[in-house]
């Protein structure tokens, strides 16, 4: 079996509120939010990964990553590689927020509410992929930090397979 594609996002809070983003992708015919992320380069772990995705896509500058708070893994097609996605609660970062993204997919950031951030990533690509991210925004952890799903086709459906429970 093939090594999986990695990607990381980063969970950044200010207060009450959650950094988002707004990504406009050649793959997805219209703009969506997501927390700041993306794909890992050749080599590189899911906490560098986020690190510099972070840095590249609002200018801030992550100095302690803090812990996994999930992570997802999609099988694809058999014409591409699944995907493995880590999302990190970020414990200190500096910097101000500016949009500057090198890959031009970044449009905006926002520092908003859970609920807000709520109504926002409610839209994005595939709402059976965001269910982790609107209960960790819902309840302010994720119950289950492993998640599974198939058959993923982006804004369409993806079976989930399997979660994992917390443990106490």
């Amino acid at each position: 079996m093939p090594t999986p594609d990695r990607g990381a996002y980063g969970i950044l809070r200010r207060g009450g509120d959650v950094l988002i983003v707004c990504q406009k992708t050649p793959w997805w015919p219209q703009p969506f939010w997501s927390f700041p992320g993306g794909t890992a380069d050749p080599g590189e772990t899911p906490l560098v990964a986020m690190a510099r995705e972070v840095h590249e896509e609002t200018g801030l500058i992550v100095t302690e990553p803090g812990a996994l708070a999930w992570q997802l893994h999609i099988e694809r097609e058999p014409e591409h590689r699944d995907l493995e996605i880590s999302f990190f609660e970020v414990a200190a970062f500096t910097g101000e927020v500016v949009v500057d993204d090198p890959a031009g997919v970044v449009t905006e950031a926002r520092w908003v509410t859970p609920p807000q951030a709520i109504s926002l990533l409610s839209l994005e690509t595939t709402p059976q992929i965001v269910r982790p991210t609107l209960d960790y925004l819902t309840h302010g952890t994720v119950r289950r930090p492993q998640w599974r799903f198939r058959n993923w086709v982006p804004g369409v459906s993806a079976e989930l397979v399997e979660t994992t429970p917390q443990t106490v």
